[in-house]
């Protein structure tokens, strides 16, 4: 582990990619991700750990980006690790909107559009009937509500 008084990034003991040392100058970024800064460029730790090749991303399973174990690890296309996102700030659910005619749900598809699952009175209804349809329909990326 690291901690630099505020913030704690995991990793696992066996962590070094490929009998590589880790580096000792991890940095953190606006309380996202931990990276090293080597050579005038930043690398993230996650995607050293997890040994990502380039043209995919890392995504962190739990949406913690300092939890960097391997378990939590795995690389996503952009798409995928765009499911694994929570509700915007503010929000407590993801894929609700509220109207006056009651909380509308919808969910992704795979073009980067949304399906209408139709409107409900409470906001917990709603984030059910996404969580429900992201478990049948998508991905295992896909967060779900509860």
């Amino acid at each position: 582990m690291f901690e630099d008084g505020l913030r704690i990034v995991k990793i696992n003991a066996d962590a070094s990619p490929k009998g590589k040392a880790l580096p000792k100058d991890c940095l953190w970024t606006p309380g996202v991700y931990a990276c090293s800064k080597t050579g005038g460029k930043a690398t993230y730790l996650h995607r050293l750990i997890a040994e990502t090749p380039d043209g995919l991303d890392t995504d962190h399973r739990d949406g913690d980006g300092l939890n960097n174990r391997r378990r939590n690890l795995r690389p996503a296309t952009e798409s995928q690790n765009l499911l694994n996102v929570g509700p915007r700030k503010g929000k407590r659910f993801k894929g609700i909107f509220a109207r006056p005619s009651g909380f509308v749900v919808r969910a992704p598809l795979a073009n980067g559009k949304q399906k209408y699952l139709g409107t409900v009175k409470t906001a917990e209804q709603a984030a059910m009937i996404y969580d429900s349809y992201v478990a049948e329909n998508c991905s295992e990326f896909a967060r779900k509500n509860f």
